[in-house]
């Protein structure tokens, strides 16, 4: 069973990352900073702390606006490991608004909506595009974009992932185990609250059992065992809960190796 490796902590990273010129020209963008990726909210039912949750987690920058935006600045721990060897070119698999490319110059943006006007090639990350792309990347993540498949899919998914990369190269994958269990219910033809893992949050309990936590923990960290890389960052983490909009809760940096 593979074990979490250099798993995030926000106040070492927090510490050093405050201290950057990188940070201080995010801050001119943006009306909070988001330190943490995984949303941390009551165990009672249908009770989220969000007041405590915006003051611990987002720090508040001097812009204004009508419509606040935040950013995950927390993900740099995960890039760094990527920007420490200077690729020439970097890739966002389904990048949305392409967030990062104001901050990494030589990012290119990948992804199928039409209507976002900063995407740099437009294309669809589907086996055809996977299978075109073997031993492609020097450097390439995707954040909570790839994972639109079954949970029983998960090994093929960062297989797949790793395939695109070049020997030496390096990725960051970030995958939202919620959208996995419901699309393995779908697979099933069952409703999803009557998925063993999401019966708790359908009902309005963010955080499940301890039980439930450690046996979906636990499944994760097996499926994703042996995986032919260098592990840099695995970072599961079920413990407050499986939700996790910002960036996913399964995160793995790794290097390809031979």
């Amino acid at each position: 069973m593979q074990e979490n490796v250099n798993v995030y902590n926000e106040e070492a990273f927090k510490s050093y990352f405050s201290q950057t010129d990188l940070l201080k020209t995010i801050s001119k963008d943006y009306d909070y900073l988001r330190w943490e990726g995984v949303t941390n909210r009551s165990t009672q039912k249908g009770v989220t702390n969000r007041s405590t949750q915006i003051q611990h987690h987002l720090t508040p920058t001097t812009n204004a606006r009508k419509y606040p935006r935040s950013f995950n600045v927390f993900l740099f721990y995960y890039l760094n490991f990527l920007l420490e060897k200077n690729p020439a070119t970097m890739y966002d698999l389904g990048c949305g608004s392409n967030p990062f490319k104001p901050y990494i110059p030589y990012l290119i943006g990948i992804d199928p909506d039409l209507s976002q006007k900063n995407v740099d090639i437009i294309d669809q990350v589907d086996q055809t595009f996977i299978d075109s792309h073997q031993n492609h990347f020097e450097s390439v993540f995707s954040v909570c974009a790839l994972h639109f498949h079954p949970f029983t899919e998960l090994r093929k998914v960062v297989d797949d992932f790793i395939s695109m990369v070049k020997i030496g190269g390096r990725g960051f994958i970030a995958l939202n185990v919620v959208r996995m269990f419901e699309r393995e219910a779908i697979k099933k033809n069952i409703n999803p609250i009557d998925h063993p893992f999401l019966k708790d949050l359908y009902i309005g309990i963010r955080v499940p059992k301890q039980e439930v936590i450690e046996e979906a923990e636990n499944l994760t960290k097996k499926l994703l065992s042996g995986l032919n890389c260098d592990i840099l960052v695995f970072d599961v983490d079920y413990s407050k809960g499986f939700v996790n909009a910002f960036a996913g809760n399964i995160r793995i940096v790794f290097e390809r190796n031979e």
